[in-house]
């Protein structure tokens, strides 16, 4: 929750996007703190908790700004282009080997990042159009959503032996 809480104080200060649209874990919706953020960043940020349209409109978006965990890997399916900040190790692990592959920008760990680093890493982000496509097609490629086909193909080779 913490990580929410650091990203919108820094989205307060350095904010490189005309809107922005945070999805927030459902436990986070009576939090003083995160609502106070949120109107300190007025019309540009909307909150929502839980929200069942994610899907639809990780598919609209521009850019994501994930953490390592199973919301990149919507993201990534719906074509996002993403840059991931890190709140675990084993995310740290992910973001680090997706980034090699070219299917996202990583921004290492939360506990480390410096947040005008952030801020500058996502505009440069923002202006290059050709990257956030590139990482768009990567990520959908990845994440095409034919996991479960290809491992029941395998099961089903391996019956038949």
């Amino acid at each position: 929750h913490s990580l929410m809480r650091r990203t919108l104080e820094s989205l307060a200060r350095e904010n490189p996007f005309e809107k922005i649209w945070c999805f927030c874990d459902p436990a986070l919706k009576n939090s003083p703190r995160i609502a106070l953020l949120g109107k300190k960043l007025g019309s540009k940020v909307r909150l929502f908790f839980g929200d069942p349209r994610l899907p639809r409109y990780l598919a609209k978006a521009d850019m994501g700004l994930v953490s390592g965990g199973l919301t990149l890997f919507q993201a990534l399916a719906c074509g996002l282009p993403c840059a991931v900040i890190s709140q675990y190790p084993h995310q740290a692990e992910r973001a680090a080997a997706f980034a090699r592959r070219g299917l996202v920008i990583n921004l290492g760990s939360s506990a480390k990042a410096d947040w005008k680093d952030l801020a500058m890493a996502l505009r440069a982000a923002r202006d290059n159009a050709a990257l956030r496509r590139q990482l768009s097609l990567a990520g959908r490629r990845f994440c095409d959503g034919k996991g479960l086909q290809r491992v029941t193909k395998i099961v089903w080779n391996l019956l038949q032996k």
